[in-house]
């Protein structure tokens, strides 16, 4: 183990996106690991567009913060307080799994908005990452709409679809999934010619 230094373990910090409390205690025992020195491996942080696109999803009404398949819920926590403060970054692992999430959302958004089927309006409900009643926005459609959940009327639907197209316009962009996969290629070509 190499002897503490704190101009290093700030760089590590940086470098392998470490907690404060792991500073701490390098600070305590004099040491920091040998791994760290040594090129340990670790996961690498998402790209700041991505995160400020999932900050932006985040912050709509309707969205659960805390339904994202294989998402901590507190990492979703960190990224949208506003208070000022630095908070966790998100690693890309995570991003890839939220941005394919809300990927799903907006193909049920965009299908219901190009054709408010009772599937689709089932398959967008059954959705876990949303909140239904500030997503239909009305109360009254919503009740209609839970009143008759498997057999909605015709008139409900079409209230429903102007909703939606709506809402459309106002949401981020999602980056493409062909440049996410054209980074990750990227980024696996310089690591094996870095070996």
């Amino acid at each position: 183990m190499a002897t503490y230094n704190s101009d290093l373990a700030q760089a590590l910090k940086e470098r392998y996106l470490l907690a404060n409390s792991t500073i701490r205690n390098w600070k305590y025992r004099q040491q920091i690991p040998d791994r760290y020195l040594e090129g340990y491996v670790t996961r690498l942080r998402a790209p700041e567009q991505h995160t400020e696109i999932i900050k932006q999803w985040l912050r709509l009404p309707f969205i659960r913060r805390t339904r994202f398949e294989g998402i901590r819920p507190t990492v979703l926590n960190d990224l949208t307080p506003d208070d000022g403060r630095k908070h966790a970054r998100l690693r890309d692992e995570e991003a890839k799994t939220i941005l394919q999430q809300l990927r799903i959302l907006d193909k049920r958004l965009r299908r219901v908005a190009n054709d408010p089927q009772q599937r689709y309006v089932k398959l967008l409900f059954d959705t876990p990452l949303i909140y239904i009643r500030p997503l239909v926005g009305l109360p009254d459609l919503y009740q209609q709409l839970m009143d008759r959940k498997d057999k909605a009327r015709p008139e409900d639907l079409i209230r429903l679809q102007t909703q939606i197209q709506n809402l459309l316009t106002t949401l981020p962009p999602l980056p493409n999934e062909s440049a996410m996969q054209r980074r990750e290629a990227m980024s696996n070509s310089d690591q094996t010619s870095d070996e």
